[in-house]
């Protein structure tokens, strides 16, 4: 008897765990200033255009039909460093550390990716030659512009993201902020300190001030990179301080999270691993990022 309801207990914690949606990409260091304020226009020279916003954007895939608007989902960014650090409110921090996004609108069918970002969408930011490919054509979710020089709450629910540093830190070595940044993904648009995310990952050169301690701290989800059994583990604690690496020390990488997703079994067959894709300015475009060699499978 108490092993049919240890099994059972097992069979929901996990059951709980599963992914509908996974992280697969992030662009977190555009060409020019990542999040400039809509409106304002660069000119240098005959090239002139005005900012829709910023130009950080989050890649992400369905492993089951969604409609949003029936079920909806948040992604939360955790951007660490200096006075931005975990702490017991963890994901649902807000201010200038937490930004979240609220998926209540739009559909993404299984197996295909989507996108939540920021609202210029162009693949790599803008230059002296002017703004990089456009791709406004690809499944836009949520897109949110974070920059302002007031201090409102811009993130739906919480966040604001002030100034330049925007929703997603910069990833490569020799960045002043060495501390690891987060993304997750949440079932529902209500976060709290102890809300478990379905899909988190973590990248950077160290884990820094991103570490919590149990149940304080960013939660982590049980993936391909972390365990999460007791619903209280947080990211830096031991076994569960992986993070992805940048190693181009430049502007204009895409990562690609390649790995192998089970829908059927709920797992990654094959875990997730950072694939910096260097993009160019008008000469890459979408199927850079949707389609080759490197991309997250879907499987069956």
């Amino acid at each position: 008897m108490k092993k049919i309801l240890l099994v059972g207990i097992t069979t929901f914690i996990v059951g709980s765990l599963n992914a509908q949606i996974i992280i697969t990409g992030f662009m977190a260091n555009p060409w020019g200033t990542d999040n400039p304020t809509p409106g304002t226009k660069y000119k240098k020279g005959s090239v002139e255009y005005t900012h829709n916003g910023g130009y950080e954007y989050i890649q992400l895939m369905a492993t089951e039909d969604i409609d949003f608007s029936k079920t909806p989902y948040s992604v939360v960014t955790a951007n660490n460093g200096g006075d931005r650090v975990a702490t017991t409110n963890g994901w649902a921090e807000g201010g200038k550390t937490t930004f979240k996004f609220d998926l209540t609108e739009g559909k993404a069918a299984k197996g295909t990716f989507f996108y939540v970002g920021s609202p210029s969408k162009v693949i790599a930011g803008y230059h002296s030659k002017g703004k990089s490919a456009d791709i406004s054509q690809a499944n836009w979710i949520r897109t949110i512009a974070s920059n302002s020089k007031s201090k409102k709450v811009l993130g739906d629910g919480f966040g604001n993201a002030i100034g330049g540093t925007g929703i997603l830190g910069d990833p490569y070595k020799g960045d002043s902020n060495t501390d690891a940044d987060g993304i997750a993904v949440f079932k529902g648009t209500k976060v709290t300190p102890l809300t478990v995310p379905i899909d988190a990952i973590f990248y950077g050169n160290a884990v820094g001030v991103a570490k919590g301690e149990r149940g304080s701290g960013y939660i982590l989800p049980t993936n391909d990179h972390y365990k999460n059994q007791t619903g209280k583990s947080c990211y830096g604690e031991p076994g569960n301080t992986f993070f992805f690496e940048q190693t181009s020390p430049s502007s204009n990488v895409f990562i690609k999270l390649g790995g192998a997703y089970h829908a059927e079994k709920n797992n990654w067959d094959t875990p997730r691993k950072a694939i910096n894709k260097k993009l160019s300015g008008k000469a890459s475009t979408l199927p850079d990022i949707e389609t080759g060699l490197n991309i997250t499978q879907l499987a069956p």
